[in-house]
């Protein structure tokens, strides 16, 4: 590859959302011109699977390269990462909180209605 072929990425989004599955957990990747911060919902990585993950995300090009060599404490030039466990970020939807209050509405309604059926069967079938 020639390097008029090869392109320097210089510019990374402010802000990424993403979720793993191994472990479950949803995270928010914010770059600064200081560094990188992920903000994780939960406190299920273990420090060498916190390194793979910022070595993960350098090499797909979320945050800058010089992290894919990252071993822990150390900072990438002037670039730091900060680790946070916290969940504030995260917000539900109103159209997800208001489709399951209609859900539950129904369910404790027609259980209620159930439950009374199963009442008047019991009470009239004692006589």
């Amino acid at each position: 590859m020639s390097r008029s072929d090869m392109r320097i990425r210089t510019e990374y989004a402010s802000t990424i959302e993403m979720a793993t599955a191994s472990p479950e957990n949803f995270l928010l990747i914010e770059n600064h011109a200081d560094g990188v911060t992920v903000r994780a919902a939960l406190n299920n990585f273990s420090e060498r699977r916190k390194l793979f993950f910022i070595r993960e995300l350098a090499a797909e090009g979320y945050i800058p390269d010089c992290f894919q060599w990252y071993h822990g404490g150390e900072s990438c030039g002037n670039l730091m990462v900060t680790w946070i466990t916290d969940y504030s970020w995260m917000e539900i939807p109103t159209v997800v909180k208001a489709r399951a209050r209609r859900f539950m509405g129904r369910l404790f309604l027609y259980s209620g209605l159930l439950f009374l059926c199963a009442l008047v069967l019991v009470l009239v079938g004692s006589r």
